[in-house]
């Protein structure tokens, strides 16, 4: 079949009408969460669709072929509708809910009215009514009209909220509102030429080019403009980071320098004052004359200097350590049975360790250090008890920062837990003889905030003083962790 001039031009604005709706639809289908792109794209899908039917009505040589071309053209102005409707409410801040609804419904009524073709009645044709009509076309029925009406009232209502409230910077008001008064005048006037009949050409299709072409210039600006702006944020934000890594590092560089000048006067105090305990009592066993009840007593002074030394230095060691990497699978039940009774047996029974397990499963984690930080807490806690009182152990379930963990508990009667416990997290405080070791609440705080956890210490709680320690049954990754938690 041949087109006729006036039906190859309105080919081609079917062509430039279908790349752009193409060409946007690919734009929010990577930017999906900006609506305003879909809703050209609609735009530029219903005006293809216009075009393609005024390419049928143009070429057409009976009321039927050009009423299947106004069916095809009228989907397409009820598709457009809906785009010119969207389009304004989906770039206002505040998107009219009930008018998107309400406009949404109306173009359906519209699509599947002209998709069913009961807007035009082909018994009656306009050129009967006026013979001097361009169009074979069929008459429009009043329902087209009223659709057409209201569907033109929608559209104007939603740009004119639109240009009273808009206040977006990258898109300039005075040539998206001259477009889109330009479109509602230029479909309104071909409209009315096809209800009456006047025997002249549509002007919509071509005005619509040129409307499309400007709303895509801005539209596209627009987006360029946003996504520099991203970009640009993007950059900042990298930076931003990468100054706060270096600030990060710089800040753990001086706590560890700090650390280490408060570890040297610590390690003088911890380590001097047995040794001079020990150098007396060295002093005094050469004595010839020393009685058997006083060389008892400072071999007593000997080994207990000695095995504070001990703990002190495998204090340090543990603490030194970082934390694993891999984690494994601890038996909870098991770590409840096996270590108070440990415990006791080195302790040749002086102290009594209660145990209450009602945690079961197993627990991922840093077996060694658990152990350690659990085995410490308790020693301490038996060394502080008096002799016949109980320490009491107890696991049971909790939720800790929001996942499944458990709340490990040790309670004894010692008397130091009120005046040490707001400095006991410090893991280089002095600590005297028959104290809890800082350095063991250093090691439990740091291995509970690994374990995705936290240390908490209560003193004096009717007459128990109570360190739990609560933890994560499958703990963050360690690049997860707060800095000072994992060093």
């Amino acid at each position: 079949m041949t087109l006729t001039l006036g039906a190859s031009i309105l080919f081609a604005w079917t062509v430039v009408h279908t790349a752009i709706a193409l060409s946007y639809f690919v734009i929010y289908a990577r930017r999906p969460s900006f609506r305003e792109y879909l809703a050209y794209s609609l735009i530029e899908a219903g005006m293809a669709l216009y075009s393609a039917g005024g390419t049928v009505l143009w070429n057409c040589e009976s009321v039927a072929a050009g009423t299947l071309g106004c069916n095809i053209g009228y989907a397409g102005c009820a598709i457009t509708a809906w785009g010119l409707v969207e389009l304004p409410i989906a770039l206002g801040k505040k998107p009219d809910k009930w008018l998107r609804k309400a406009a949404a419904i109306w173009m359906m009524v519209g699509l599947i009215a002209s998709g069913t073709g009961i807007f035009f009645d082909p018994a009656f044709a306009t050129e009967d009514i006026n013979p001097t009509t361009a169009y074979h076309e069929p008459r429009m029925i009043p329902t087209c009209q009223f659709w057409i009406n209201v569907a033109i009232v929608f559209v104007f209502i939603a740009w004119w909220k639109h240009v009273r409230g808009s206040t977006d910077p990258y898109l300039p008001k005075r040539p998206m509102s001259w477009a889109a008064w330009g479109t509602i005048a230029t479909s309104t006037y071909d409209f009315s030429i096809h209800s009456m009949a006047v025997g002249t050409y549509y002007i919509f299709q071509h005005f619509a080019v040129a409307a499309a072409l400007l709303f895509a210039h801005v539209l596209l600006r627009r987006y360029l403009r946003q996504q520099q702006e991203l970009d640009e944020n993007t950059r900042a934000v990298e930076v931003s980071v990468k100054q706060r890594s270096l600030a990060q590092k710089s800040l753990l560089k001086e706590e560890h320098l700090a650390v280490m000048g408060t570890l040297s006067g610590v390690i003088a105090h911890e380590v001097r004052n047995p040794l001079a305990t020990l150098t007396n009592a060295a002093s005094a066993l050469k004595r010839p004359t020393l009685k058997d009840d006083d060389r008892n007593v400072l071999v007593r002074i000997v080994d207990e200097e000695t095995e504070r030394l001990d703990r002190f230095v495998t204090d340090l060691l543990a603490y030194a350590r970082p934390p694993e990497e891999a984690m494994g699978n601890i038996d909870i039940q098991d770590l409840c049975n096996t270590l108070p009774t440990q415990i006791m047996q080195d302790l040749n029974g002086r102290v009594r360790i209660d145990t209450q397990c009602s945690a079961t499963g197993n627990l991922q984690g840093d077996k060694r250090s658990l152990r350690e930080v659990l085995s410490r807490l308790l020693w301490d806690a038996c060394e502080l008890t008096p002799e016949g009182e109980p320490v009491r152990l107890s696991v049971r379930q909790a939720t800790v920062q929001g996942q499944s963990g458990i709340a490990i508990t040790v309670e004894d009667q010692g008397t130091d837990m009120g005046r040490e416990a707001p400095r006991e997290k410090g893991p280089f405080k002095l600590s005297k003889p028959r104290t809890r070791s800082a350095l063991t609440m250093a090691m439990a705080d740091r291995l509970a905030r690994v374990h995705g956890g936290r240390l908490e210490v209560l003193p004096n709680q009717d007459g128990w003083n109570r360190t739990t320690l609560y933890l994560q049954r499958i703990p963050p990754s360690l690049d997860q962790i707060e800095p000072h938690a994992a060093a």
